[in-house]
């Protein structure tokens, strides 16, 4: 393959709009804001042709980026499943049935099958948590205490609160919502999270 040839492919992948991309990787929009997705990687902001990972401060220019973002994965095996999925460049036609194997594992895991990713905890933060949850959302105390206790609330690095689901029968955990607890009001997902499997 010609440097040129790259060149022009990797041109015309670039142009393939974000909201198409992470729409054949079933991202889902969000419900409350129409320009966050949220996606096996975690929440994202589309603006045009850009975007910026929230959760891991990633961010990036055109649908190459964007795939490379999302499966891990290198710049020519983004480019070949780009050109395999949208259906244009010489991959869609030539060698599509070996390449299609090949990329196999590049494919985002469905729902149901996503892996869960809790943040990771940090004591070092559970202080500032403490004084939002009880300063400002007036939750008491005793409760917190008791959450902590069985493992279903805790801090993260950033200072977030991370409310623990756990499903119903197990009792392991399916997911957890995140709250911020800086100035700005946020709110967010763990990766891999299963609202409909458990409960808070």
């Amino acid at each position: 393959m010609s440097r040129v040839n790259l060149r022009e492919r990797a041109a015309a992948a670039r142009e393939i709009p974000l909201e198409t991309v992470v729409r054949i990787r079933g991202a889902m929009r969000d419900r409350h804001d129409p320009s966050k997705w949220h996606t096996e990687q975690g929440v994202l902001s589309i603006d045009g042709q850009k975007f910026m990972n929230w959760q891991t401060n990633q961010g990036g220019g055109g649908a190459i980026d964007l795939v490379m973002h999302l499966a891990e994965a290198d710049f020519l095996t983004a480019l070949e499943w780009l050109e395999l999925r949208v259906g244009m460049g010489p991959v869609a036609h030539a060698h599509a049935a070996r390449l299609r194997n090949r990329l196999r594992s590049m494919e985002p895991a469905r729902p149901e099958q996503a892996r869960l990713r809790l943040p990771a905890r940090d004591p070092g933060t559970q202080a500032r948590v403490f004084q939002y949850l009880t300063g400002r959302r007036h939750l008491a105390s005793s409760l917190l205490r008791s959450l902590v206790e069985s493992h279903k609330l805790y801090s993260d690095e950033r200072g977030n609160a991370v409310f623990v689901m756990v499903s119903g029968q197990a009792n392991h955990p399916v997911g957890a919502e995140l709250r911020g607890t800086g100035a700005r009001a946020w709110r967010g997902m763990a990766p891999g999270s299963r609202k409909d499997s458990g409960y808070f």
